[in-house]
């Protein structure tokens, strides 16, 4: 059987639900991804580890992980399963935001904690790039560090490397499970952590409880991308009137004013009439 599963570990509340409840399974993840020994992120804290029943069906709800370690190094752990058009954008965002976190006036930088954010992408963000990137403040002519303290990692997902086994690869692998067939592959042939964490799915997908939450949770996101495709097609359209417009008043032929803006000739029509 390859049913499609409910509980998928790329689902935002699964996800976090999965490493709230298993910290074991978290350190194992961050040892690979941050290629850091278990013992130096041991004591690691969860600083956000509530995951309210009332936000599973709202749209625009982040559910990531907020981490902070022993020695103060502040880690973000997002999963981001849509290409929204600005993750780019919001993401630097998001890690400036924490990385400036908690710094009062009068605070010396030298002592701005060291913030790392990790963000799990289920589309190809970068085009050009492999399935690891990792961004930090460089200087373009010599490649010289600004800083190790801000640090951004992205994993795309679908730039996984094929013949790529163990450790980190088989984190993100199981990051992109989503029938019982691949569910069963893992579990007959990893090991460690990743083995555990795929045991662990397998029980949340016999809970009907955990179930209706997925559902819950699937719809809010796609009902989130909805809005934005809407939005954004909107926006695209408003754009392509206003150009229109400029062009009817240049008196640019019709035919030529559909073809730059995409619109219709009758659209066209329409527009230059009501001028």
């Amino acid at each position: 059987m390859n049913e499609e599963l409910i509980v998928k570990p790329k689902n935002d509340v699964v996800f976090k639900t999965l490493f709230v409840k298993h910290t074991d399974l978290l350190i194992d993840f961050l040892s690979y991804a941050l290629n850091m020994k278990k013992e130096e992120i041991a004591n690691i804290r969860i600083t956000n580890p509530e995951i309210m029943p009332e936000k599973y069906g709202d749209k625009f709800v982040r559910l990531d992980l907020v981490l902070l370690c022993s020695d103060g190094t502040k880690i973000n752990v997002e999963m981001q399963n849509s290409d929204e058009g600005n993750y780019k954008e919001r993401s630097v965002y998001n890690c400036s935001k924490m990385y400036i976190k908690d710094v009062s006036a009068g605070d010396e930088y030298a002592d701005i904690s060291k913030t790392v954010c990790i963000n799990i992408v289920q589309f190809p963000l970068f085009t050009n790039a492999g399935c690891v990137c990792t961004i930090y403040p460089t200087i373009q002519e010599t490649g010289e560090t600004v800083t190790d303290k801000w640090k951004i990692i992205y994993f795309q997902t679908k730039k996984l490397p094929k013949d790529e086994k163990g450790g980190l690869w088989d984190w993100l692998k199981f990051f992109t499970i989503s029938t019982e067939k691949e569910l069963d592959i893992m579990e007959n042939t990893l090991t460690g952590g990743v083995k555990q964490a795929v045991c662990v799915i397998r029980q949340m997908n016999a809970d009907e409880e955990m179930q209706e939450i997925a559902r819950m949770r699937e719809k809010a996101k796609m009902a989130e991308y909805s809005a934005l495709k809407k939005a954004k097609g909107e926006g695209l359209l408003e754009k392509a009137i206003s150009t229109a417009k400029n062009l009817i008043s240049y008196g640019v032929p019709i035919d030529i004013i559909a073809k730059s803006t995409g619109l219709s000739d009758d659209e066209v029509k329409k527009i230059q009439s009501e001028q």
